[in-house]
């Protein structure tokens, strides 16, 4: 490692040191705090004043030095204290290690040797006006003052950061639990043992403080939740009862008893403890609180009256712990005390609300968890709490574990499947002596049966997942049950309306379900979520599992008609939402549908499942289509195939031909050509089979525009002039314009002036129904209409005008793709190379991400374009070989004007470059990955050269 240089003194203050605090900018929020002092300062003044004047000046400039070198910023100086703050635990060891050597290296005055101890904490603090406050703050200062002269200590969070990072000759050795002064909770503790330095030091000096209290020693460290406590301390600030709420195992009990940890030494008569959880009759909760707090019961008084009396005058917490199994009793002992003691103050665990006044309820959320998609470092990935809690636990079960490259995605992932929930996490981490990680992940679908072993001293219904829920379950009425068991059919969460629809039937109402699923909310097996249309609810995924189980196992048909009621429910709304899709209402709807696409998507299963009622699949499959090509092609595909199995039943003609259309424009728009001419193919002949016109005049334009793509311009104008025949005779407006579209697009392709007809009119048409998406379409077509007689300025008018209308439907990236396409190509046409750049970059990216992969391919093209006008013609041959690879596997053909570009950019570059240069160049790109091409496109060559 390099150490920082030791330079001149600043300017001194009034001391004769140097003024160097404040330097650089304050790091907030989570930070790593450095505190260190001189062991024995005072004598050492007392014997050499003038020697320690000398010394202490050298000091200041070795942990200035050492700390700003190492990134950190000095906050202030007491005597010989220095505080510091670093954004990162690495930066702070650095600049302790760096510290003690420079001191241990530097020849002091005769008679002084300096010896400073250090400590560093990481945790939240409040930076305000550049200081810094909080909790973290007091534990780094009590973390110092047990330390020795020349010895670095780190608390269990700032050692887990840097413990899998250390740089050479740099160790960790744990010292144990130690008790700091003030502060209750026992603090594991950690010396930094540096290679030539001493090591030996005598024991800590640890308070050993007796406490008024019953708390448990804790056997495992506590694992994040800094925001949650900080959000309770504050919530018991302004109400004498806070009572915890959340699911068997989200960790209410560790929170609770960590928060009253905490408390200990503000409360002159302690913290108690009373566990309820193994009572199964009422009549004890007043005598074993009683018992907790030693408290003797007075013949012929009842133990509640004692209780209050004896309680009236002390300032102490009550922790009651699971009160949910014993509600009333709890509640009654709960308002008796807080009405008699004005001093008590009390926090409460329990499923439910105890229901008493003055009540303050704060519901425990799941560990903090990566989104999804998210690659992690796995500094990164340990920053959260779920996966903090389960790489410490699995530490204690194999002491070689780590977190590292190859598992920190994976463990997130885990931990998300788990839903945060610590209970889950614990069970899932004691698994790794006998499973990796992976099969851990792998075999989450069986959870209740592979997450069996908690831990051993727990309460029995804590000792497995199962019992744990079983326990809440047991607990409900067998009212409450039926709606739960039903509730686990929904896949993506559900609104009221549609609990009342499926859950409203066999003795409950549909008034009573909004009490019913009110109810399960308070006891934490469902959640409630605020969302834009009010309240939506969902089951953690471990409560579906359970409950999906215990569906099965209702009265006989409970199931399936439960099933078939929620199928029915999306049906219909898929079918509400259609005619909105492409509509002024669209970003609503596809927000609505997007939400509840799990749930659509569950329906069409069940539907598809029986051949009697694949039909309603049919129908939510086309009811969707439009949804479909907003981002969701692979899952529209999939979906709507498996709905189209061989089959004679002739009254799913209709239907099946619909479906067909649907599924062969999404393998259009996807670019799998050939999948998408045996739809259509299969919608025409089914079209013509049942005497519907407009179902052949559509599937024709299809074949048209596919023709077009391939190159066939006669073929394409046949079959567009056929599909305008039946469009007439369908009388449907919206056929009719898009076959008249159709038709102008062959017409122009193959040089008929009459395409200017076509357009108008179709451009009428798709206004007269408002479908944007038509609108857009046609808009299109008279750009590239214009490009063609040479007229710049109105085709970026049309593109312009269609580019504000597909931004205006935000959700529909077909209306955008060939407008930003057209959008490039003017700008490149008009020499203007930045904006052509900008253009086709938005249009890959837009492509990319609905993955509409001819668009891909027009954008690498776009793109190779604008890097031989600025002279990168390295990369322009590379992307020319991406697109014409990709262009040649998905069959796709240029139109005339296009393909003159592409062939004067390649006689450029081969005569500029030289053909073998070019050549080479050209099948590199040919044999890039898709992702591989798209990141090359993506760098921002044009606008460096601006």
């Amino acid at each position: 490692m390099k150490y920082p240089v030791l330079g001149p003194l600043e300017a001194p203050d009034d001391a004769g040191r140097p003024a160097l605090v404040g330097i650089g900018t304050p790091p907030s929020g989570t930070v790593t705090l450095l505190f260190s002092d001189i062991q024995g300062s005072t004598r050492l003044w007392e014997e050499a004043p003038e020697a320690m004047a000398d010394a202490l000046r050298r000091h200041d400039v070795l942990l200035h030095s050492a700390i700003g070198g190492s990134g950190g910023h000095v906050f202030k100086t007491v005597g010989d204290a220095f505080c510091a703050a670093f954004r990162t635990a690495k930066e702070a060891v650095r600049a302790a290690e760096a510290a003690q050597r420079g001191l241990y290296a530097e020849t002091w005055p005769e008679g002084i040797c300096l010896r400073v101890r250090m400590a560093l904490h990481t945790g939240e603090c409040e930076e305000r006006d550049g200081d810094y406050f909080g909790p973290a703050v007091n534990r780094v200062a009590r973390l110092q003052s047990i330390a020795h002269g020349g010895q670095v200590l780190l608390t269990r969070a700032t050692a887990d950061m840097v413990r899998d990072w250390l740089p050479p000759g740099v160790q960790l050795r744990s010292l144990g639990m130690q008790r700091l002064k003030d502060i209750a909770r026992p603090e594991e503790v950690f010396q930094l043992e540096l290679a030539g330095l001493d090591a030996g030091f005598p024991p800590l000096a640890s308070p050993a403080a007796e406490v008024a209290t019953n708390l448990p020693e804790a056997v495992s460290s506590f694992v994040g939740r800094d925001w949650e406590m900080a959000e309770i301390r504050s919530l018991m600030a302004a109400s004498r009862l806070v009572t915890l709420t959340g699911a068997g195992g989200s960790g209410k009990t560790r929170l609770a008893l960590q928060v009253a940890a905490e408390a200990l030494d503000r409360l002159t008569d302690g913290v108690w403890l009373v566990e309820l959880g193994p009572l199964a009759e009422s009549e004890l909760v007043d005598s074993t609180v009683a018992s907790a707090l030693g408290v003797r019961e007075e013949l012929g008084r009842p133990v509640l009256e004692t209780l209050a009396g004896v309680l009236s005058g002390r300032s102490l917490l009550l922790v009651l712990d699971n009160c949910e199994h014993l509600l009333a009793a709890s509640a009654k002992l709960v308002d008796t005390l807080l009405r008699s003691c004005p001093r008590l103050r009390m926090l409460a665990t329990s499923r439910e609300p105890l229901g008493v006044d003055g009540e303050q309820l704060y519901r425990v959320p799941s560990l903090s968890m990566p989104d999804p998609g998210r690659t992690l470092v796995p500094a990164e990935a340990r920053s959260f709490d779920a996966v903090g809690l389960f790489v410490e636990r699995a530490r204690a079960r194999q002491s070689d574990f780590r977190l590292d490259v190859h598992n920190a995605d994976t463990v997130a992932s885990l931990c998300r499947a788990l839903d945060g929930m610590p209970l889950a996490i614990e069970l899932a981490a004691a698994r790794v002596t006998s499973l990796s990680v992976a099969d851990i992940n792998r075999r989450l679908g069986d959870r209740f049966a592979l997450l069996t072993r908690g831990r051993g001293s727990a309460l029995l219904r804590h000792q497995t997942l199962r019992t744990l829920i079983d326990w809440s379950y047991d607990l409900l009425d067998d009212r409450e049950r039926v709606v739960l068991c039903r509730l686990s059919v929904f896949s993506a969460g559900w609104t009221l309306v549609a609990a009342e629809a499926v859950c409203s039937r066999g003795g409950v109402e549909p008034p009573e379900v909004a009490d019913l699923l009110s109810s399960l909310v308070d006891k934490s097996l469902v959640q409630a979520e605020a969302a834009s249309g009010g309240l939506r609810y969902r089951l953690l995924e471990t409560i579906r599992h359970y409950v999906t189980g215990k569906l099965s196992e209702l009265e006989e048909g409970e199931e399936a008609s439960t099933r078939w009621s929620h199928a029915c429910f999306f049906l219909v709304l898929a079918e509400e939402a259609a005619p909105h899709l492409c509509g002024g209402e669209q970003a609503r709807w596809f927000d609505h549908i997007e939400t509840e696409l799990g749930n659509l998507r569950a329906a069409m299963a069940y539907f598809t499942s029986d051949p009697s009622t694949i039909h309603q699949a049919l129908r939510i499959g086309i009811a969707l289509r439009d949804f479909w090509f907003c981002g969701f092609l692979s899952q529209g595909i999939e979906a709507l195939e498996a709905t189209l199995p061989d089959t004679d039943d002739e009254g799913l003609s209709g239907l099946r031909s619909a479906a067909a259309l649907s599924a062969a424009y999404l393998h259009f728009e996807q670019g799998a050509y050939a999948a998408a001419r045996i739809r259509f193919e299969e919608a025409m002949k089914a079209g013509q089979t049942i005497g519907q016109p407009g179902l052949m005049a559509e599937a024709l334009g299809g074949l048209s525009l596919l023709a077009l793509r391939q190159g066939d311009r006669r073929g394409a104008l046949d079959m567009a002039e056929e599909s305008c025949a039946f469009a007439a005779a369908s009388g449907d407006r919206f056929v009719v314009a898009d076959a008249l579209n159709h038709r102008g697009a062959a017409k122009s392709a193959c040089g008929d002036p009459s395409d200017q007809a076509d357009f108008e009119e179709a451009l009428a048409g798709f206004r007269e129904v408002d479908n944007r998406f038509g609108v857009t379409r046609v808009l299109q077509s008279l750009a590239i209409r214009a490009l063609k007689d040479g007229s710049l300025e109105a085709a970026r008018s049309h593109i312009n005008e269609s580019l504000d209308l597909g931004r205006e439907m935000t959700k529909d990236g077909r209306a955008m793709h060939a407008s930003i396409q057209l959008l490039g190509l003017v700008e490149l046409l008009d020499g203007n190379i930045p904006a052509a750049h900008d253009a086709y970059a938005e249009l890959l990216l837009v492509a990319n991400r609905l993955g509409t992969r001819p668009f891909v391919a027009y954008a690498l093209l776009g793109l190779g374009f604008c890097a031989s006008a600025t002279g990168d013609f390295h990369r322009s041959a590379i992307l020319h070989g991406a697109a014409d690879a990709l262009f040649e596997r998905l069959g796709e053909a240029l139109d005339t004007s296009l393909l003159a570009l592409r062939s004067r950019d390649h006689r450029q570059l081969r005569r500029t470059m030289g053909e073998r240069a070019f050549d080479s160049d050209h099948r590199t790109g040919a044999q890039l990955a898709p992702g591989g091409a798209i990141a090359l496109a993506l760098e921002d060559s044009v606008r460096g050269a601006r």
